[in-house]
């Protein structure tokens, strides 16, 4: 067999196409949480001028190109992920050309056009993973990358809680500056709310609640007794964290995460899971009892909460804008704050923002992401794939059921990761058949543990 003969094999070989690592997608996985939300590159590119943008929008570019250069041949069955995902877009653009007929004052439109091109950016980010990821192996490294940024994000956060104190700018990377100014961690009671690396406390802690499927999967499934010891840390430190934002969106996400990761799992782990659980609730109570304490009161005192009070005074405005512009309403971010309320619900948001037609969008997104969790796990073939599908339709299932406690896609961290999860649950990934781990970290496989 000549060289270039076994060169061109070795090109074409199973194993080497399941080891090319989607860069762009890990980049994002790790760069997301790592980097602080308002890290910005100096210039008037403002929020656009952050990395998770500028990796989104390299995206865009990837996959237009991909596209444009597809060879001429037999017709691929579309991934249903994908062609969703252009209908999600497609009708949230339509509510911003419509927009455009109604203009308002210059930060409004300036507005209009800085949400539109966040919509494509994280659109695309769902795209390139949807085109890119085909085997399982490449799915591993984003759930392993995103895993990885996460935790940097929680252990942030912990610190956060212990010196009470805002430290995000010491994070902010060389050349970049914070867009917004030096802050002090806001209290809840008798406990600061923490930040970690988010722009609020509330999407920091849907990214807790998020952490907690994906870092049990790793612990059970991992290949390696090294990766799922680390995937154990990060397991502990996303519970620590969770409790320190004192958040009940926090409480609603780690609900809905456990519901969907439960339906999978049998009647003994789900016993192991509440006792530990259990254990770990009442011994956090005792040795750190300020955040717990605090978290308790605002659940039980949420009735004379200010928080939940101005939201549910939103309503009748919400009511008003709707009967004015019914079908695509004001315009994607056609209704910016200091110029309109602060709606704090996605749903709302929505309503005023697209209509009907916006409803019908992000409606359709979340309901496409179950879909994929269906489709993923008709596609399992085995305990380990199985499971980490529940894993990631957990972590969406946290996100996007936070929406309606906080308008969601306002802010960057938390809707990059929302979409890459929407990404990992449409991936149609091949499973290898010379999968097994690696030289430097022999270990034995894990199957239904």
């Amino acid at each position: 067999m000549s060289a270039d003969l076994r060169v061109s094999d070795w090109w074409r070989s199973e194993r080497l196409r399941a080891d090319r690592i989607p860069l762009l997608g890990v980049l994002l996985c790790l760069i997301v949480p790592l980097v602080p939300a308002a890290a910005v590159l100096p210039g008037p590119l403002r929020g656009q001028g952050s990395p998770a943008r500028l990796l989104a929008l390299a995206m865009l570019v990837v996959v237009l190109w991909r596209f444009a250069r597809r060879r001429v041949g037999p017709l691929r069955s579309p991934n249903p992920g994908a062609v969703l995902m252009v209908c999600f877009l497609v009708l949230q653009l339509l509510t911003y050309f419509m927009g455009e007929f109604s203009l308002g004052g210059a930060e409004v439109e300036a507005n209009k056009d800085r949400i539109a091109i966040a919509t494509v950016a994280y659109a695309f980010i769902a795209l390139y993973i949807i085109m890119t990821v085909t085997h399982a192996r490449q799915k591993r490294y984003l759930v392993g990358a995103l895993l990885l940024g996460l935790t940097w994000a929680m252990c942030v956060g912990v610190l956060q809680g212990f010196i009470g104190a805002d430290i995000r700018n010491l994070f902010v990377p060389p050349g970049f500056v914070n867009s917004v100014p030096e802050t002090e961690i806001i209290a809840r009671g008798s406990a600061v709310r923490v930040v970690g690396t988010s722009s609020h406390a509330i999407e920091f802690v849907v990214l807790s609640a998020a952490t907690i499927p994906l870092s049990l999967h790793m612990a059970r499934f991992a290949l390696t007794p090294r990766r799922r010891r680390w995937a154990a840390f990060s397991l502990a430190v996303a519970c620590l964290a969770l409790p320190l934002a004192v958040s009940r969106t926090g409480l609603v996400a780690v609900v809905a995460a456990f519901a969907v990761y439960a339906v999978g799992q049998s009647v003994r782990f789900l016993l192991n899971a509440v006792v530990v659980g259990g254990i770990v609730a009442v011994t956090y109570r005792l040795v750190y009892p300020g955040p717990v304490a605090s978290l308790i009161s605002s659940v039980l005192d949420a009735g004379r909460d200010d928080s939940i009070t101005t939201r549910t005074d939103d309503y009748a405005w919400v009511g008003t804008m709707f009967a004015e512009h019914p079908w695509v309403g004001m315009g994607l971010g056609g209704n910016p704050y200091p110029e309109y309320q602060i709606l704090d619900n996605q749903w709302l948001q929505a309503v005023i923002q697209g209509g009907v037609v916006g409803v019908v969008a992000l409606a359709l997104f979340v309901i496409a992401g179950f879909v994929g969790l269906a489709t993923a796990l008709r596609r399992s073939s085995g305990p380990g794939s199985r499971d980490e599908a529940y894993a990631l339709g957990a972590s969406f299932a946290a996100v996007t059921v936070s929406m309606v406690t906080f308008d969601l896609l306002a802010f960057q961290q938390v809707s990059a990761i929302l979409f890459v999860l929407y990404g990992l649950l449409w991936t149609r990934s091949a499973h290898v058949a010379s999968d097994r781990p690696s030289r430097l970290h022999r270990g034995k496989l894990v199957h239904g543990r």
